[in-house]
């Protein structure tokens, strides 16, 4: 049984379901389950056209950190972590700067939208027993 962020079959997975991927619409889309699909797209290179049929993308893992994965957009490349682009996606809006992501059982590579939850940055750093270190005060805060 293979790790759905592992999965590369365009075929829908069970229960599978897609939307636009938030801020890169018409050019990828988002799965329930965490894939991210690059759209069928005609492709200009060295004075030629030719059609490049949809894919599901690689994701990268680096260490302990979480999934990521390379979108382009007008000629360049953007590294996304795959667990804001879900949420940002189904959301429709980008989160703030105060709010951060969990993985409710604990397994970063499961990017499903049902085993995403926001929280405040002072949540996340209780749980993850991380102090900020203040420059100005230089003391621990959270």
């Amino acid at each position: 049984n293979m790790e759905v962020y592992k999965n590369k079959t365009i075929e829908n997975l069970v229960n599978e379901f897609w939307v636009d991927c938030f801020l890169y619409e018409g050019l990828y889309e988002v799965s329930n389950l965490g894939r991210i699909k690059s759209l069928a797209k005609i492709v200009h290179n060295n004075g030629g056209v030719m059609k490049r049929s949809c894919q599901i993308l690689s994701q990268a893992l680096s260490g302990s950190n979480p999934p990521k994965v390379a979108l382009r957009h007008s000629g360049k490349s953007f590294t996304h972590n795959v667990h804001r682009l879900v949420v940002n996606s189904f959301m429709k809006k980008k989160l703030s700067s105060d709010e951060k992501i969990i993985h409710e059982n604990g397994v970063i590579t499961d990017n499903s939208i049902a085993n995403l939850k926001i929280i405040s940055k002072i949540e996340f750093y209780k749980i993850n027993g991380l102090k900020r270190i203040s420059k100005r005060r230089g003391k621990n805060y959270l």
